[in-house]
């Protein structure tokens, strides 16, 4: 499994962790103390269409997971539903019950929120939270007249209701950190596999045209040397050009020069221009030369 699929993986199983959670949350625990506090709201069909637009938030994520996707441009119209319901169900609460059981909202819009938050930066998340305790906040100030009671139940409650989902946004940037951090330890894997892949096969390169020298070239010379074989003789000098030229090419292939096959006719452009041993070495006017047999076609050019 390569690091983008280890990342897509993890990510789309905090995702489905925290749709669960959430759907659990607003579901479970705020269904269950908005249907025992309903005739407590003022009007409860506000409550019901809080309850019923954070479902549809839960809904849409489903359906995004499921499909591989993410919010992208209604990510800003998923968090104004979200922020929308939680104000429609404040505006429906009875006086001095902020933060309590009734205020089934208070501990449901921020996990819907984060759920839709999840893949953004950590900033993004923790702007949301603090806009969910404004809003809870203003109410406490401005409708419930608070004592010193209230706003203690207030900084408790606001524990975990931005406590525990802003430890989900953590764990979802540190996720990030750490995949990105495997995806480029990956990269650098793959490249100096690659690297090592290309530097034996350059040397099961080298070694077979070595062994094509042993092959053309020793014989050659062993000729040369117990005089079976005339210098004089045009296929013999044909011969000799052609494995000189390979074996400049082997020797230049370790050069880190531009021009590698070239560089001993740059560092020797004094070559002279009288025959030595029957061959007739020409430098050309950019400095560069090379040995040319009389009577014979040149093998190989630089």
């Amino acid at each position: 499994m390569t690091a983008d699929l280890f990342e897509a993986a993890l990510r789309h199983g905090l995702r489905l962790a925290t749709l669960l959670a959430a759907s659990a949350i607003v579901f479970g625990l705020g269904m269950v103390n908005l249907l025992r506090h309903m005739d407590r709201y003022e009007p409860a069909l506000a409550q019901f269409g809080a309850m019923a637009a954070l479902g549809a938030v839960l809904a849409g994520e489903a359906a995004l997971l499921v499909r591989g996707r993410t919010w992208h441009r209604l990510r800003g119209l998923a968090i104004t539903v979200v922020l929308g319901a939680s104000a429609l169900s404040y505006a429906a609460l009875p006086g001095r019950s902020t933060s309590t059981e009734i205020d089934w909202v208070f501990g449901a819009a921020n996990w819907v929120g984060v759920v839709v938050l999840l893949d953004r930066p950590l900033r993004s998340c923790v702007a949301f939270l603090m806009a969910h305790e404004l809003t809870a906040l203003l109410h406490l100030l401005v409708f419930d007249h608070p004592t010193q009671q209230a706003l203690a139940r207030f900084a408790t409650g606001s524990v975990s209701v931005v406590g525990f989902p802003l430890c989900v946004a953590v764990m979802a940037a540190i996720l990030h950190r750490l995949s990105a951090v495997a995806a480029a330890s990956h990269l650098e894997i793959e490249r100096v596999r690659a690297s090592e892949a290309g530097t034996a096969e350059a040397h099961r390169r080298r070694l077979r045209r070595y062994g094509e020298l042993s092959v053309a070239t020793i014989p050659l010379l062993e000729g040369l040397a117990d005089g079976s074989l005339d210098p004089g003789d045009p296929q013999v000098q044909r011969r000799c050009a052609i494995e000189a030229a390979r074996m400049r090419r082997l020797f230049a292939e370790a050069d880190s020069v531009a021009d590698p096959c070239c560089t001993s006719c740059v560092t020797a452009p004094t070559w002279p221009t009288a025959r030595v041993s029957r061959w007739n070495w020409t430098p050309a006017a950019s400095g560069r030369c090379r040995p040319w047999p009389y009577g014979a076609t040149s093998p190989r050019r630089c």
